[in-house]
């Protein structure tokens, strides 16, 4: 869960930040039994991935986002940071450094990048084709 996808993976997709090197990066991630996508900050120019750049945050929009679809308030966290409390003492911590940011989000929410002195940029997460309803038993009445 969570891996960062490996370049140049045709399923991945970028949403580009005007006037700047970088896209927010957004991958299936083994997610998709917890309907979420992954997503990271990528620096285009460079081909990597980076950390959140300064000034940077991305933001729920949740009045613009579909009905049924959860909202959460406050920018995303990344996992690194989020998930430290489940580490046990003296267990190696995963790779901290540049670029090892994640964050994911649920599908098809409306999100924004926010940045210092810069316009928004909103974006919707993508939603996967639902489950099947084909082998799903029906609730029917019971005759008493």
């Amino acid at each position: 869960i969570q891996k960062k996808p490996d370049t140049g993976d045709p399923s991945v997709l970028y949403v580009d930040i005007p006037d700047t090197p970088y896209s927010v990066r957004i991958w299936d991630g083994g997610l998709t039994g917890y309907g979420q996508f992954c997503l990271d900050y990528f620096n285009k120019e460079r081909n990597v991935a980076i950390n959140a750049p300064a000034g940077f945050a991305i933001r729920p929009v949740p009045h613009a986002s579909p009905p049924g679809t959860f909202a959460f308030g406050g920018p995303l966290v990344p996992w690194e940071q989020t998930l430290g409390f489940m580490i046990p003492a003296g267990t190696p911590r995963p790779a901290e450094g540049p670029g090892t940011e994640r964050f994911s989000a649920p599908e098809n929410a409306v999100l924004e990048v926010t940045r210092d002195n810069r316009p928004c940029v909103a974006f919707q997460v993508p939603r996967r084709n639902p489950v099947s309803l084909a082998n799903l038993v029906q609730p029917m009445p019971r005759a008493y």
